[in-house]
């Protein structure tokens, strides 16, 4: 991926995390983007796209765009762009920090997904997110992988490289199910 390419990214997860911040907060939970955080997820993203390509032992291997979505998924959950301050002390502020990335991280994979598409088959993709019961184990078997490795998302642990793997097979099927247009 090239620095331009990097750099609209990067400017794209800036609007979705300001905007996803703006829209969830109330009197009393604050969402704020945090742009040293956000810094922090392109080199994350960055280290686990090179351990990925050592493991793989060919430095020309092309990642493809469900990989870079999933790597994106594993960091923006690890480096939490978007934070919250609760006015109210007894709530754990570390469980609605994961759930708003969580839905920060599915907005930007959805994003890569589409863009890399559209520059690959020259059409615009929707993402159609299957939501009714038939189709709706894609998105729960996403935010389950997600769920049950919440804490281990350090690119060193062979958790991740299997987390990282069936995310990607899953956006891989949403990205099959949406070229079908089922809505």
């Amino acid at each position: 991926m090239n620095i331009d390419t990097l750099k609209s990214l990067k400017t794209k997860l800036i609007n979705i995390s300001q905007a996803l911040a703006s829209k969830q907060s109330n009197e009393d939970e604050v969402f704020v983007y945090n742009d040293t955080n956000l810094d922090k997820v392109f080199e994350n993203y960055e280290n686990i796209r090179n351990e990925i390509k050592q493991i793989l032992e060919n430095e020309d291997f092309l990642i493809d765009r469900h990989k870079i979505a999933a790597f994106f998924i594993s960091s923006i959950l690890k480096n939490k762009p978007i934070i919250v301050k609760i006015n109210n002390t007894d709530i754990d502020n570390n469980d609605i920090e994961f759930i708003i990335n969580i839905n920060l991280a599915i907005l930007f994979s959805n994003f890569i997904i589409r863009k890399f598409y559209k520059e690959i088959n020259k059409k615009d993709l929707k993402i159609v997110m299957p939501i009714s019961s038939s189709q709706k184990p894609y998105i729960d078997q996403l935010i389950g992988l997600i769920k049950i490795y919440k804490d281990k998302l350090d690119i060193g642990s062979d958790n991740i490289k299997i987390l990282l793997l069936s995310i990607s097979h899953i956006l891989f099927l949403i990205e099959k199910y949406s070229e079908k247009g089922i809505k």
